[in-house]
């Protein structure tokens, strides 16, 4: 029998090229960061997290997504620490996720690329953003923001689309932005209970920080990364254990869309619950519960609500009409580029007929802000973008469900697959009623879905991976 050579055990010229080049990543990423303690006194204890972070990246690879994620959606310059604020952690995170995909890419040649159609619309509907700032009726407001924040988002969509490595990237990543967003209805329970009325918007509604000082934008939020993954989680976790964790996840989130008091935010609740328990109970309990739902929610709104929703006309019935149909107005005077990106309520009043409140406002609404906006270029990439994510999304959960992941042995990612549906369609109804058109609420959504489709590809069934498990097995055997 010969023997096995030293070859064939021995790692690769490329293997050690690779054990390196981490060696020497994590050596200079330490000293770097020592030397950094050494100029800025706020930097020094900054090292542990350094440290945590290289391990996270040598046994994931997604530190980067999951940096950013992480300053993204906690905010701590305002809601932690506004000391925090100096170190511009939005745009470090954003150089390093980069700097983290370009080791990935060129040093590991971990080279796995997405070109999934959502992708691509994404990169359509961003040079349509780009074009549509250029040809903006006010240039300067169009392309601070285009630097400040979407290109930045740009970049976290395709960090999350392309998640390297095995399903645990996946899991981890969902996982953190989760619990982040529980840590954010805390924030907002909190301000809720403990601020006085003239800390609140409108006396009694909660927002955070400045991204999410709006209530809306704050409920709309929470619907994202969080509401449908704690309650798919929490109707398929196998022990009581863990039923009650995702229980408690779950209605903290719940409480802080309460205290939001968004009509836009209830309605997208409604039908993140209503999708997530769709394929769960018969169409009669369906119905039975949602419209018991709406009604009570409908007259608790109304009552939370309606002293404060006397002035403001914008948020109401008729202001949305008004807005909605300026924004066809700008559309129909400049079809090609719209009026620019973020430019709605500089030209409101240029294109508004007859409004009930003569005053700049917003949309409150995705879908007008995107054809008042950017016009044609962008509605040609936006509307399939977000139709065929939703689309593709319903067919994944449908998969997850018939493939009876968690029959096999694997409840928490049937769980996440199912809640990326819910998720979507509570976006869609809630931004039919809301501005959040270029916030990160939809597009790390889409990102996670694409994400997903990849890990549906690469899947493979455990129990036909077991010999034991093969049907043909017998049959060979009998053949042979």
């Amino acid at each position: 029998m010969p023997q096995a050579t030293a070859s064939t055990t021995s790692p690769s010229r490329s293997e050690r090229v690779q054990s390196l080049m981490r060696r020497l990543a994590v050596a200079g990423a330490l000293l770097t960061l020592v030397a950094m303690g050494g100029i800025h006194p706020m930097i020094g204890p900054m090292l542990p997290i350094g440290i945590a972070t290289l391990a996270a990246y040598l046994i994931w690879g997604i530190t980067g997504p999951l940096l950013f994620t992480v300053v993204l959606l906690l905010r701590p310059g305002e809601l932690i620490n506004p000391a925090l604020g100096k170190l511009m952690l939005g745009k470090l995170t954003a150089v390093a996720c980069l700097g983290f995909w370009f080791f990935h890419f060129f040093v590991l040649r971990k080279r796995h690329l997405s070109r999934d159609l959502l992708s691509g619309l994404m990169m359509g509907f961003t040079i349509a953003v780009i074009l549509c700032s250029v040809k903006s009726t006010d240039p300067g407001l169009s392309q601070a923001f285009l630097f400040d924040v979407w290109l930045k988002l740009v970049l976290l969509f395709y960090a999350i689309a392309n998640l390297a490595g095995p399903d645990k990237a996946f899991r981890v990543y969902v996982t953190t932005a989760m619990w982040l967003t529980v840590v954010l209805g805390v924030f907002g329970i909190h301000k809720g209970l403990t601020a006085s009325p003239g800390d609140l918007i409108e006396g009694g509604r909660v927002g955070i920080g400045k991204l999410l000082e709006d209530p809306n934008d704050y409920a709309q939020m929470l619907l994202a990364t969080g509401l449908a993954y704690m309650l798919n989680c929490l109707i398929m976790a196998p022990k009581k254990h863990l039923k009650v964790l995702f229980l408690v996840g779950f209605l903290l989130i719940s409480s802080g869309v309460y205290f939001a008091k968004s009509r836009g935010g209830f309605l997208g609740y409604m039908a993140v619950v209503a999708t997530t328990a769709q394929s769960r109970v018969s169409l009669p309990t369906l119905l039975a519960v949602t419209g018991t739902m709406a009604v009570g929610g409908f007259f608790y709104l109304v009552a939370a609500r309606g002293e404060d929703s006397v002035g403001e006309v914008d948020a109401s019935a008729q202001g949305r009409l008004d807005a909605w149909k300026s924004a066809v107005y700008m559309f129909i005077a400049n079809p090609g580029f719209g009026v620019g990106l973020q430019c709605f309520t500089s030209n409101y009043l240029t294109y508004a007929v007859n409004p009930v409140m003569w005053k700049p406002m917003d949309t409150h609404s995705a879908w007008f802000k995107i054809i008042g906006e950017l016009g044609f270029i962008g509605s040609i990439f936006f509307f399939p973008m977000v139709l065929v994510a939703v689309w593709r999304s319903f067919k994944l959960e449908k998969w997850a469900r018939t493939s009876q992941i968690a029959a096999k042995g694997d409840w928490y990612l049937e769980a996440l697959l199912r809640s990326i549906y819910p998720a979507m369609m509570g976006w869609c109804i809630s931004g039919t009623f809301l501005s959040n058109c270029y916030s990160w609420f939809l597009y790390i959504q889409i990102a996670i879905l694409v994400a997903a489709l990849t890990l549906k590809e690469n899947w493979k069934d455990p129990t036909l991976a077991d010999p034991n498990n093969d049907p043909h097995r017998g049959v060979q055997a009998s053949n042979s």
